[in-house]
């Protein structure tokens, strides 16, 4: 008699399959609201409050953006390694994991961060301080959630929580505006409290799907073992720290050298036009899960460009929209829109810096070329800043140095990632290339068209356009006989 057969081994379960127009439904969702929540504070702010309050509140929101500085590349590298696992049961262990070692981490160095401010910023207030050290633990625990929801396919977790955060942010600013309360305490809260919420709202659904999670599965997969790639995590971070950097220099010198009232001009016109960066960051969060499977077809390649090339090329042009506003019920910041202008012409180079090139390291696996590429996109930012200081103190010379610091970073990303890459891969980074310079060319020749005329400018914006599309029609021809059925991740 045969001994009676074992039951057969379960594999490891995975997140249930979605499908990228949901994933891109929910994302876009949860970048609607947080549009909704950045355009009332931004728009609000400025008209209610005073100047060098808007002025703190907005060193508070540029000083939490180094967030990311505090966790070492453990988030970097434990969404990489979250992404190209197949078990949810790893992506789980996975999340404890970097929860305990995130807490540790923040413990360590927030403290230390904390002095480095005080020297850069001696005269902020007290208020903004511990608001600053809140708003690190609270954004690296918001990271930590949005990857995890990220790489297990949940983005209607992803959408529920960030909802609920932003719902009550919204209520919170609605509050301020009609009692007209604009101290630097309620600003300062109005920025904590809907991260607060977000981070409160994740931990309770995590800790639900996570108990389900664990009582679908057998005991053996619960103890699968788990591993991060420090490698990876100190490129990824490095990648990051450098991108940061480089996207901030310019207002950290701006805000130590020059008074609050020139920095408030220049934070409310770069965060005006930098409302539509969220779009490019939407897309990566949507589609950075979807590039990890190959592409088949050329239909499908181009549908992926499509979207990019509509926000290269939509990008700058916020910028009239924006003029608008400030002019009919900004009166008082009438002397930020030439820095409205530079910024708006360098959009189309963020977004393909840090939205599309970072998503595409991760996805190939390149994360060390990201981070070289970054240095020097930094490299170029300080070089241009420092240029622009020793020649001159005026804050708008320094923002236009700036910006075609940007536009070398551009260049260099598609450059150095396109080294060594698949031909699908290049033709990608190479067309995005293009579009981003034709782009801001063309909206500068805009510019100079409608305010100084078509001369010496509109020439120089005109010439710049032209390469655009020599390097686009170029790079097309060479790359479209390998591009055709090939697969990447592009």
């Amino acid at each position: 008699m045969l001994p009676p057969a074992s039951s057969p081994r379960r594999p490891p379960e995975q997140p249930p399959p979605q499908g990228a127009v949901r994933n891109i439904a929910f994302t876009y969702a949860a970048t609607a609201l947080d549009l909704i929540y950045l355009g009332t504070t931004v728009l609000i702010f400025p008209r209610i409050a005073d100047k060098t309050i808007f002025a703190e509140y907005r060193i508070l929101v540029l000083y939490a953006g180094y967030a990311g500085f505090l966790h070492l590349g453990l988030l970097n590298g434990f969404y990489l390694e979250s992404l190209h696992s197949d078990s949810l049961m790893a992506k789980l262990a996975l999340f404890r994991k970097a929860r305990r070692l995130l807490i540790v981490l923040l413990l360590i160095l927030a403290p230390l961060g904390i002095i480095a401010f005080r020297f850069l910023n001696p005269t902020s207030s007290a208020t903004t301080t511990v608001a600053l050290i809140l708003s690190w633990l609270l954004l690296n625990g918001q990271t930590l959630h949005n990857y995890s929801s990220q790489a297990q396919g949940r983005f209607e977790r992803f959408f529920a929580y960030n909802c609920i955060g932003r719902c009550a942010g919204l209520l919170l600013v609605a509050i301020i505006a009609f009692c007209r309360d604009t101290t630097t305490l309620t600003l300062a809260c109005s920025f904590l409290l809907p991260t607060a919420v977000s981070v409160a709202a994740a931990e309770v659904l995590s800790k639900r799907d996570s108990s389900r999670a664990c009582a679908r599965s057998e005991p053996a997969e619960r103890n699968v073992s788990i591993a991060l790639q420090w490698k990876s995590c100190a490129h990824l971070y490095a990648a990051n720290v450098f991108a940061t950097l480089a996207l901030s220099t310019d207002k950290i010198v701006i805000a130590s050298q020059f008074a609050r009232r020139i920095f408030a001009d220049y934070s409310f016109a770069f965060s005006l036009s930098s409302l539509v960066l969220y779009a490019g960051d939407g897309m990566a969060t949507a589609t950075l899960p979807l590039l990890l499977r190959k592409i088949e077809n050329e239909k499908h390649w181009k549908q992926s460009h499509a979207v990019w090339l509509f926000l290269y090329w939509v990008a700058p042009f916020i910028c009239w929209p924006a003029e608008i506003f400030i002019r009919r019920w900004y009166a008082g910041y009438l002397t930020c829109i030439p820095f409205l202008m530079c910024f708006s012409a360098t959009l189309p180079a963020i977004i393909y810096c840090k939205a599309y090139c970072g998503s595409a390291a991760i996805a190939s696996r390149t994360s060390h070329l990201q981070s070289r590429v970054n240095l020097m996109g930094l490299a170029a930012a300080l070089i241009g800043i420092a240029a622009a200081r020793y020649y001159s103190r005026d804050p708008l010379v320094m923002c236009g140095a700036w910006c075609i610091a940007i536009l070398v970073w551009a260049v260099l990303c598609s450059w150095r990632l396109g080294k060594g890459a698949d031909d699908r891969a290049k033709a990608g980074l190479h067309v995005g290339l293009g579009n981003v310079i034709c782009s801001a060319g063309a909206f500068g020749l805009g510019c100079y068209i409608s305010r100084y005329g078509f001369l010496a400018g509109g020439l120089a914006h005109a010439a710049i356009a032209g390469a655009g599309i020599f390097l686009f029609s170029r790079f097309m021809r060479e790359t479209r006989p390998s591009t055709e059925g090939a697969g990447s991740y592009s």
